[in-house]
């Protein structure tokens, strides 16, 4: 299976790049995160793309996610209503990059309640571009790749934010 290969191999890169000062990691899900990072990387120079696994683009997007995914995050999916998925954040998020995308999408369809998965390409990015408050309202945070478990729990609140191993056993 190449997915016990990648992920190690995927995990030093944003180990090793994260020490990096003034630097953008991105990391994109699918071919149209992909062309943003490089559009990214031609603009400032200071980018570095890690690009595992992604397919074409499964996923609808409009204009404001586009313009959204250029500060590093934006919403992807909402199990409720995704007219609507930038008017409120839903008390459950699953942060995700890469090849995590499509598993977080299937567990928000399953969750019995409000869920939203929001594509974090550049957590760094995304969380210095933020407004502290636009997460008040959620009452858990799954991150669904564990090196960026402390940056989202900066922002988002210790208390909030867990592992996505952490909430498949509760």
């Amino acid at each position: 299976n190449d997915d016990l290969l990648q992920q190690p191999a995927i995990n030093l890169a944003l180990e090793s790049c994260a020490t990096l000062k003034n630097i953008s990691i991105w990391r994109p899900c699918d071919i149209v995160e992909a062309i943003v990072s490089v559009q990214q990387a031609m603009l400032s120079g200071n980018v570095i793309i890690i690009a595992d696994a992604f397919s074409p683009s499964k996923y609808h997007r409009d204009i404001d996610d586009m313009e959204r995914m250029i500060t590093g995050g934006y919403c992807l999916f909402d199990s409720q209503d995704a007219n609507s998925k930038y008017n409120k954040v839903a008390p459950l998020i699953f942060l995700a990059q890469g090849t995590e995308i499509a598993s977080a999408i299937n567990y928000a369809k399953e969750y019995d309640g409000h869920a939203q998965v929001w594509s974090l390409p550049s957590p760094s990015r995304f969380f210095n571009s933020i407004e502290p408050k636009q997460f008040a309202n959620v009452e858990r945070a799954v991150v669904c790749h564990g090196l960026y478990w402390k940056l989202c729990a900066h922002h988002i609140g210790t208390d909030k934010t867990i592992t996505l191993d952490e909430f498949t056993t509760t």
